[in-house]
């Protein structure tokens, strides 16, 4: 845990690549990353000077939410993982990219089941929405890498269709 705060770069890329392998593991051992309370020093290295860092801990929490419960999920959007995952959206890797996106449609399908049980709206189609991501998506909707371009029509077409019928379509005379 105080791997993580450590000052040198190489020492946090490598913890940040550790945690990941666990979080790409079972559910109880993702519940272990949680009950250490990596889950905020993860969030924190997304915002990282140092982007090596920042990709390790990207793939942290796409592995999180790719294997973990709606719960476990709820942990760490609950640490603040969605605007720092949007701000990665800018970045020019497309298997990144691909990863990020994978990683908020995660998010977001996991909204949905916390509506279907609890009722309500799907807060993490507003957190994203809130931080810009919508705006990020749909400039991705051009890109010229296939998955990309799928993952974000897919996340658009899925918790945000609603928003896009509401906007005034602008007609070209």
């Amino acid at each position: 845990c105080s791997l993580m705060n450590h000052s040198k770069r190489n020492v946090k890329k490598e913890c940040c690549w550790a945690i990941s392998n666990i979080t790409a593991g079972t559910k109880p051992q993702i519940q272990a990353v949680i009950d250490a309370g990596l889950c905020p020093l993860i969030v924190k290295a997304l915002d990282a000077a140092e982007f090596e860092v920042k990709k390790e801990a990207m793939w942290a929490i796409s592995n999180l939410t790719n294997g973990g419960t709606k719960e476990q999920i709820y942990q760490v959007v609950s640490a603040g993982c969605i605007p720092p995952m949007k701000a990665f959206l800018e970045i020019q890797d497309a298997r990144l990219l691909a990863v990020v996106l994978e990683g908020l449609e995660n998010i977001l399908a996991s909204g949905v089941d916390m509506v279907k049980e609890h009722g309500g709206t799907n807060e993490y189609v507003q957190a994203l929405k809130l931080c810009g991501g919508l705006d990020a998506i749909e400039v991705l909707q051009a890109s010229q890498n296939d998955d990309v371009y799928q993952k974000a029509v897919s996340i658009i077409k899925n918790y945000f269709e609603e928003d896009m019928e509401k906007e005034p379509v602008s007609e070209n005379p």
